[in-house]
Formats: C-alpha cells, sequence, structure tokens
C-alpha cells in the first residue's frame, strides 16, 4: 500500500508532545564515555505499516535523536524487513547543539531534532513506497546492524543498535511463521542459523509481538517471539535487551 502526505501529516501531530526534558528544558541523559553511534531499524514489513504502530516507532525514534544530540553522537536511521537490499537509509548525521553553556545547548536541542525528525518523516514516507512489504525476516535486520557495526570496526565508539519490529519472522530460514511453535523448535530454528557477530554492539528489540491493528497475537505466543527475539539477538554475541514496549531511550 502506498502511504499519503496525509499520513506523515499525522505523524507530525503525533510526535509534537513527545519529550525526555527535565524541569526548565534540561535533558539529564547518562551520555557514554567513547563516542556515541546509534541506528536505529524501523521494520516496514506488512504488519508494521498500521499508521498508530509506526506513530508509536516514531516517537521512539525522536526520543533517541534527543539522546544522541544531548550526547553529541551519530544517528543512523533505517528502513526495511525481509532483506538488507529491501531497506533504505533514513537518516545519518552527527547530531548535536553550539552553546557556551549545558543549559543554552539543552534549549536548542527540541529544534535541533524536530529538523530531524522532518527529514526523517519525509524520507519513510519515500521508503515505504520503495520497499516490498510482504515478509518480515529477524535475521535481515541484524544484518543491518552487522553492516552498521563494520562501518566503525576499529573505532573507539559506543556502538548501540535499536530495531522496532514485532519481531515474527515470516520469511527466510529463521521463520516461526509455522504451527505447534514450542520453545524446543525456536532453540532448533536459532541453532541453525548463521548469524553474524555483533560482540561490541549493544542491540535492543522494541515492540516484540506488537502488531498492527487492535487485534494483537495471545500472550502466550507472544512469550514465544520474545524467547525467539532474545535467543537470535543472544546468539550473535551483543549485549542485548528485548522488549514488548516501543517506548524506551535506552
Amino acid at each position: 500500500m502506498k502511504p499519503s502526505h496525509k499520513l506523515v501529516i499525522g505523524f507530525v501531530l503525533v510526535l509534537a508532545g513527545c519529550s525526555t526534558t527535565g524541569e526548565g528544558g534540561v535533558y539529564d541523559f547518562d551520555c557514554p564515555t567513547s563516542p556515541l553511534v546509534q541506528l536505529s531499524v524501523i521494520d516496514v514489513s506488512e504488519s508494521g505499516r498500521d499508521e498508530k504502530l509506526i506513530g508509536e516507532r516514531l516517537d521512539a525514534v525522536q526520543a533517541i535523536a534527543e539522546f544522541v544530540t544531548d550526547c553529541e553522537g551519530t544517528f543512523i536511521v533505517r528502513a526495511g524487513s525481509s532483506s538488507v537490499a529491501n531497506s533504505e537509509l533514513l537518516f545519518s548525521g552527527r547530531l548535536g547543539t553550539k552553546g557556551s553553556t549545558e543549559i543554552g545547548r539543552d534549549r536548542k536541542i527540541p529544534a535541533a531534532v524536530e529538523e530531524v525528525m522532518t527529514e526523517i518523516r519525509a524520507t519513510l514516507n519515500a521508503a515505504l513506497a520503495a520497499t516490498t512489504p510482504q515478509g518480515n525476516d529477524l535475521t535481515a535486520l541484524l544484518a543491518m546492524v552487522s553492516d552498521f557495526a563494520s562501518q566503525f570496526d576499529g573505532e573507539d565508539a559506543d556502538l548501540r543498535a535499536t530495531l522496532y519490529t514485532d519481531a515474527i519472522s515470516t520469511t527466510g530460514l529463521a521463520s516461526i511463521n509455522q504451527p505447534n511453535l514450542d520453545r524446543t523448535t525456536i532453540q532448533q530454528i536459532v541453532a541453525d542459523q548463521r548469524l553474524p557477530r555483533l560482540d561490541n554492539v549493544n542491540v535492543s528489540i522494541r515492540g516484540v509481538g506488537r502488531v498492527g491493528g487492535s487485534l494483537q497475537p495471545p500472550q502466550d505466543y507472544v512469550d514465544l517471539v520474545n524467547d525467539y527475539a532474545r535467543s537470535m539477538c543472544n546468539a550473535t554475541g551483543a549485549s542485548c535487551t528485548v522488549l514488548t514496549s516501543t517506548n524506551a531511550v535506552r
């Protein structure tokens, strides 16, 4: 389904009130000691193209953009689903603000982040039209993280990746779209994969089991998907966080 410009305008309204500032517009993030490099990937497979769900993911991307801006880091945002080839770059750049005091720099963060989000919303609209929605593959999203990490190989950088996906792989060798799925089957699926090594990356998988629309998977299936996503991530050697919630900065 080709998205309309009206859809993106709706996202602007969704994002307007999203902020992680404290009183007086002061940001209080715990920034890493090494240069921060953050990748955020938005799953745009068919189950992730619900307007409300994309709005939630963009809210979360904005919160991370505030974090990266406050920490003067590099921010990369991609959209994808079934393969690395079936993905689009939404944003890439160094974020930060100028000022003689921390308070002065903090006050400029909302405007700086809104400029970034305007670009992301525009490029996401184009990416939704350019990418194929059929098929979701968690291995493909992890491969995007691997490509990202390889760009900074040997550098002193704090590499972080956040994947916004339901993690319900429906295509590829790691598909869990099968009847009678259980934990034993999941462990065998994971063991059969040739996953990239991500030992130097902190990976967060957010929104696991959360699909578009009002009809959601049963909790026992969501629990299995959580086990699957966590096992896949752990198998890469990354430092992993797996949550059903979308909204979290770190």
